[in-house]
C-alpha cells in the first residue's frame, strides 16, 4: 500500500484569520503557537478568547500533487474534529461525526487531477 502523507503546512481561513500552520494541528496552535496571534491561553482571562472561536466555522486547506497507483486509494484521516466535512477538489466526499479514525474510499478517477483537499470544521 503506498502511503501519501498530507501531515506538514496547511492553510487555516475562517473568523477573520487566514493563516498558515502545522498538522497536526488545531484552530488553536494555528492561532497560538505558529503564528503568536493570540495571547498565552493560561494568562488571566485569556481563556474566554478561546472559547470564544469554537463558535465559529474554519477551513483546513492543503495543496498536493498524487500519483495514480495500481491499487485502491483510501484516504486515512486521525484524529479530525467530532463534526467536519471533508471536500477533494471542491467536491463533498465525506462527513465525519466522530472523532475515532476515519477513512474513506477514493474512486482513483477523483484523485488523478488532485490539487486541493479542505476540511471544514
Amino acid at each position: 500500500m503506498k502511503k501519501l502523507l498530507l501531515s506538514g503546512q496547511w492553510t487555516m481561513r475562517g473568523n477573520g484569520y487566514e493563516v498558515n500552520g502545522l498538522i497536526p494541528g488545531s484552530v488553536y496552535s494555528f492561532l497560538y503557537l505558529d503564528n503568536k496571534l493570540l495571547p498565552d491561553p493560561y494568562y488571566r482571562d485569556n481563556e474566554d478568547l478561546y472559547l470564544e472561536l469554537a463558535n465559529h466555522e474554519y477551513v483546513f486547506e492543503k495543496v498536493f500533487t498524487y500519483t495514480p497507483s495500481r491499487c485502491p486509494t483510501d484516504l486515512v484521516f486521525e484524529g479530525l474534529d467530532t463534526l467536519c466535512s471533508i471536500y477533494l477538489n471542491g467536491e463533498k466526499i465525506a462527513d465525519t461525526e466522530t472523532r475515532i479514525g476515519y477513512f474513506v474510499r477514493v474512486i482513483e478517477k477523483k484523485l488523478q487531477n488532485c490539487i486541493f483537499f479542505s476540511i471544514t470544521i
